[in-house]
């Protein structure tokens, strides 16, 4: 767990960091997608998440809760920082509920189905919906 929170930490508070935040969170979602394709402690470390031995099962949802609440607290702090950029519709922590929730179905596609067609259209539809949803007319 700890190799995933350094990469999600990295992630968010390096050089990405100066990424506009459209790029920087759909970018977000194709690495830790191709993270879990190319990288077996990340797809191991997933896959228990959804499915644990029920005699780990305490231990891996607390791992997994803590990874989770890291990346929900980086990803609050980016769209309060960049609200005036948001549709204000939406606050900071809705906008996290929802990204999360996107990430969350697609780590289940690639559970199910691998990278495939099916998931690049799903990426793709999922994050146009999103980003208009929240972006409105607004330009980041």
């Amino acid at each position: 767990m700890s190799r995933e929170l350094y990469f999600i930490e990295h992630f968010f508070q390096g050089t990405n960091r100066t990424l506009p935040i459209e790029n920087l969170l759909y970018k977000f979602l194709i690495e830790y997608l191709d993270r879990y394709d190319r990288n077996f402690n990340t797809s191991f470390f997933i896959r228990t998440s959804y499915y644990p031995p029920q005699q780990l099962r305490e231990l891996i949802v607390r791992d997994s809760y803590q990874l989770t609440n890291n990346l929900e607290c980086l990803l609050e702090i980016l769209f309060k920082e960049k609200e005036h950029l948001l549709n204000s519709q939406f606050s900071a922590d809705t906008a996290t509920a929802a990204y999360l929730t996107i990430l969350d179905g697609l780590f289940v596609e690639m559970l199910y189905g691998g990278r495939s067609e099916r998931l690049d259209k799903r990426i793709s539809s999922t994050w146009d919906v999103f980003w208009q949803g929240i972006n409105g007319s607004k330009r980041a």
